[in-house]
């Protein structure tokens, strides 16, 4: 079924397929089967495509080699390659989203590569994420920008934002917990701004401020607004109440010292 000027024009591989394309050049030189294009330009020039649904101006346009593609939106999922079994929403989403990706918000999972099965709901969420499998992203500009997060979970506004290096299962939530961090693996992380420009390994934090600003702090706890905020060099440390910890350094690989306890009224 083909609705509109020059809609599924120099189309081919329907015959035994039948396609639906609805709008002005819908459908347009597409190569495939079972495609349905609903907008202007919906599924234009979509090569190698099947079981394709697009809706929107420009939804799907100019992709190639993609299948069991959901893509609603203006220009969501425009020129994207071998994507499949994905679900995209949005304006402008997707347009580097990858295999089982799930997208939903405004430039959602739009730039960036390496990446497969992301789970990226809000604004920009997920845009310019690099090399990272199975995250979710939650959050106007959760985990933007982002690269190396595995098995991570952003939940909050700028979320993860910037987060890089080798961040492996990592849960962060809180606005902006995690931004601009680096080397940051198996973190269990919540509050406002959280270990924010930091590093460290198998940290927990739990407070607005949490360990921001602090480097070289492998398995630290840290609990209560401030607490851990730049520290520098601790290994193992344990921080309890309002700033406790803050500012302290030198107990790196010093066992005898590790388990240190601080606290603040």
């Amino acid at each position: 079924i083909f609705l509109g000027f020059k809609a599924g024009e120099e189309c081919s591989g329907i015959t035994s397929n039948p396609s639906v394309f609805v709008g002005t050049e819908a459908g347009y030189a597409a190569w495939g089967s079972n495609g349905v294009g609903i907008g202007q330009r919906a599924l234009y020039f979509a090569a190698n495509s099947s079981s394709m649904i697009a809706i929107g101006d420009n939804s799907a346009a100019n992709t190639d080699d993609c299948v069991e593609l959901i893509s609603i939106g203006d220009a969501t999922t425009f020129g994207s390659s071998g994507l499949k079994n994905a679900i995209i929403i949005g304006k402008g989403a997707g347009g580097r989203a990858s295999n089982y990706d799930i997208g939903m918000g405004y430039y959602t999972l739009n730039g960036g590569f390496g990446n497969d099965e992301v789970v990226a709901l809000g604004y920009q969420a997920g845009k310019n994420l690099n090399h990272s499998q199975k995250v979710i992203a939650i959050g106007t500009n959760a985990a933007h920008a982002a690269s190396g997060c595995s098995s991570g979970v952003f939940i909050g506004n700028h979320a993860g934002i910037n987060v890089s290096g080798y961040s492996l299962a990592s849960n962060l939530i809180g606005h902006a917990v995690g931004g601009n961090a680096s080397h940051l693996p198996r973190a269990n992380v919540m509050g406002a701004s959280a270990f924010h420009d930091a590093s460290g390994d198998y940290v927990v934090g739990l407070g607005n401020f949490v360990g921001a600003a602090s480097s070289g702090c492998d398995m630290t706890l840290a609990i209560g607004r401030n607490a851990g905020y730049n520290m520098q060099k601790m290994e193992q440390g344990v921080f309890l109440g309002y700033e406790a910890g803050m500012s302290a350094s030198g107990m790196y690989h010093n066992k005898s010292a590790s388990n240190e306890f601080s606290q603040n009224d």
